[in-house]
């Protein structure tokens, strides 16, 4: 929850912090939780202003099947999910 609330205000550094808690809390989880730190952390990017840092994360899972799908499923529990999604999409369309 504190990842999504800093992306939302597009608060990286406190992103940053939770994302280091989080990563070491889950150190041997999936490709999954990496899916959705990047998914998160592009939001914060680009809610900050810092679009091309957010292209950039987004255009290493380019070559990955169902993104969208794959978003919306994990944010699903989240008011938020389209947002992600939306901010996604909207970074993976050539400029």
């Amino acid at each position: 929850m504190i990842q999504i609330i800093a992306a939302m205000k597009g608060d990286v550094e406190k992103l940053q912090r939770a994302l280091e808690l989080f990563e070491e809390d889950m150190e041997t989880k999936t490709e999954a939780y990496q899916f959705q730190r990047a998914s998160v952390e592009a939001l914060a990017l680009a809610m900050s202003g810092r679009t091309e840092d957010a292209r950039a994360i987004v255009a290493r899972w380019s070559n990955k099947d169902r993104v969208e799908g794959r978003i919306k499923d994990f944010w699903r529990h989240f008011p938020v999910r389209d947002k992600v999604v939306e901010n996604w999409v909207k970074l993976s369309t050539p400029q």
